[in-house]
């Protein structure tokens, strides 16, 4: 398959996942990580430059919210989720962290970091009855075992199943994931045979190399 093909795929998770280890206890952090939307981009123009920029702010807000409303709940439930008045999304706004900026005469571009009041976005879900979850997983470390023409890949470059996961690795999901950088020393505490047999020992020695509490073995052919 060509790259984003792969990238497609892994919006079904179940056809890759074959073992998670290590997940013994609480599978929660702090909740309040989940309520943070980071690089929304947003470019507005206007009459003025500031003009611009709070046209932008505000175009972000919406966006982020819209986000993290996407994030919380189940996919059923997403044509249920609200548009809210510019007024109550201010009001639910705790902090703006602007990560990129440019701004000129008339136009404004800007990288955004969002971060929204958990107890209003809750009432918010809670009374329209829309079901949800803000528990954010601990880091998770994710192996990619690669079939091709009979042959088991992990280590190997270039390998489109690994590329695709790092693509992935960092989106602003509840789940959070790691990917191991393949060096000599790696290669030799997990194989691709060893990671597909779902080595228990040699899988977590790799995890804990990242701080992860457990590993994803994900394959594909």
């Amino acid at each position: 398959w060509a790259q984003s093909a792969f990238a497609a795929a892994l919006g079904v998770l179940a056809l890759a996942m074959l073992a998670v280890l290590g997940l013994t206890g609480t599978a929660a952090a702090q909740a309040n990580s989940a309520y943070t939307v980071r690089d929304i981009q947003v470019t507005k123009t206007a009459s003025t430059g500031l003009a611009a920029q709070d046209a932008a702010i505000r175009a972000a807000r919406d966006q982020a919210l819209a986000y993290l409303f996407r994030r919380l709940t189940p996919p059923a439930y997403h044509n249920a989720l609200p548009t809210l008045p510019t007024a109550q999304v201010d009001a639910m706004v705790v902090a703006t962290d602007i990560q990129e900026e440019q701004v000129t005469a008339t136009a404004y571009t800007g990288t955004m970091a969002l971060t929204f009041s958990p107890p209003a976005v809750r009432q918010e879900l809670e009374w329209r009855n829309i079901p949800f979850t803000d528990r954010v997983s601990p880091p998770l470390i994710i192996v990619p075992v690669y079939e091709r023409a009979g042959a088991l890949q992990l280590w190997e470059v270039p390998n489109a199943w690994d590329s695709a996961w790092r693509a992935r690795t960092g989106a602003q999901g509840l789940v959070q994931t790691v990917m191991a950088e393949g060096n000599p020393s790696e290669q030799l505490v997990v194989s691709a045979d060893q990671a597909l047999a779902g080595d228990a020992q040699r899988l977590q020695a790799l995890a804990q190399a990242y701080g992860a509490r457990g590993a994803i073995v994900a394959y594909a052919r």
